[in-house]
């Protein structure tokens, strides 16, 4: 994607064309396409770009919802280590009130201290491995849909331009026949301003001959730079069919590793407070 940044930031090609046609033969009449193609649509989208489009649209509306409760559970289990260390903070307390118990309270709250640390490290896990990586995950997607849409301007860049080209070449055809009815009335007009129609006629021929070159040039132009996008967002299609089958399925692997392993420890603990229980000693 970042081999074609630049590309995308270039002038617009009907700008560039005015510039580069600014004598005689220019195309100094062509509208820039940032005007053109805010009134026109594309006149065919290939389905593969739709499904492209579709496909990580749903994505991201799925990401969207997954961030807000991962968000909430992040919220929540930092919460719960808190509470955890609050209460062994309380249950350490008790020891100088019930001496005789002293070593059952804090045989139990170390039990929750390290309860209390295993709720923290999940907690961790979750916000910088699971969460960051919905997060760049729907950074990422957001990339493509802006290269989705540069490939749909270029490809109105160059429809945009075949179309003058075309309107441009079939105003030559008329001009060049002399007998039809729009070059009557034109010749007559000249003729009350006492203007040599015919030299009139081959300056604007001469005129369209230089506009049609320059043209045409920026239409193979712009046909290249459609292509280019054309074969970035199939690259990067293919790309995103990777991420979401392959690296989505290791990301919810790693979360669920970190979940095995907090219960391993949680259940590690629970020995103690309940043979600290079963003894009687509270």
């Amino acid at each position: 994607m970042k081999r074609y940044s630049a590309s995308t930031s270039s002038p617009p090609t009907g700008a560039r064309a005015s510039s580069d046609g600014s004598g005689g033969g220019g195309v100094g009449g062509y509208i820039p396409d940032v005007f053109v193609n805010a009134f026109t649509k594309l006149h065919k989208t290939d389905r593969k770009w739709l499904d492209i489009r579709e496909r990580a649209d749903k994505l991201d509306e799925d990401i969207g919802h997954v961030e807000k409760l991962v968000a909430r559970v992040v919220r929540k289990e930092g919460e719960i280590g808190l509470d955890y260390a609050e209460m062994s903070a309380q249950v350490n307390k008790l020891q100088t009130l019930e001496p005789n118990l002293a070593e059952a309270f804090a045989q139990f709250a170390r039990a929750l201290d390290q309860t209390a640390l295993a709720t923290t490290i999940l907690k961790e896990t979750t916000d910088t491995s699971y969460f960051e990586s919905l997060r760049d995950l729907s950074s990422y997607l957001a990339s493509l849909r802006a290269l989705l849409k540069s490939r749909d301007q270029k490809q109105l860049d160059f429809e945009a331009l075949t179309d003058y080209l075309s309107r441009t070449s079939h105003e030559r055809d008329l001009l060049s026949s002399p007998h039809t009815s729009g070059n009557f009335i034109r010749n007559r007009m000249e003729d009350m301003r006492g203007i040599d129609h015919e030299q009139s006629r081959k300056d604007r021929l001469r005129k369209l001959e230089g506009k049609i070159q320059d043209l045409t040039r920026e239409v193979e132009h712009a046909k290249l730079l459609s292509e280019m996008f054309d074969r970035e967002v199939e690259r990067e299609g293919a790309e995103f069919e990777t991420i979401r089958g392959g690296e989505m399925k290791v990301t919810l692997g790693e979360l669920a590793d970190a979940k095995v392993e907090f219960f391993r420890k949680v259940s590690c603990n629970l020995p103690d407070v309940l043979f600290t229980a079963d003894r009687g000693d509270f």
